[in-house]
């Protein structure tokens, strides 16, 4: 697959803007939808499956993509950890394994979406 410059540069944009609103989110006071239907662990998969996926799509060195997907699961123990410091939040096990399984989810579905792209 070949990304012209331009299209990375919207993509590097695009995963930068996710991270950040991620990483917002999680350190903001407290908010969780209401219910006890745990749609807080759907949001972590999918915002922690979204950041994921993008490295492996625009990134052709794997050393990038390790490096990347090391720095987003870090991303996820750290945000979990400061959690246990700020008085309106706690850490939650359950959010930081929605994080783990949806980074690997990112990853796992991106690798296949490549596969498809490179054989047509």
């Amino acid at each position: 697959m070949n990304l012209n410059i331009k299209r990375r540069k919207y993509l590097n944009i695009i995963w930068l803007l996710l991270f950040a609103v991620l990483i917002g989110l999680s350190v903001q006071p407290y908010y969780t939808p209401s219910g006890n239907n745990h749609i807080d662990k759907v949001l972590h998969f999918i915002g922690y499956a979204a950041i994921s996926f993008l490295p492996v799509i625009f990134f052709k060195a794997r050393r990038k993509v390790y490096w990347s997907e090391a720095f987003i699961i870090f991303t996820a123990f750290a945000t979990e950890g400061a959690q246990h410091f700020m008085p309106t939040r706690t850490a939650s096990f359950g959010d930081l394994v929605a994080n783990l399984i949806g980074v690997t989810a990112g990853i796992f579905i991106a690798y296949i979406f490549k596969k498809i792209l490179i054989r047509t």
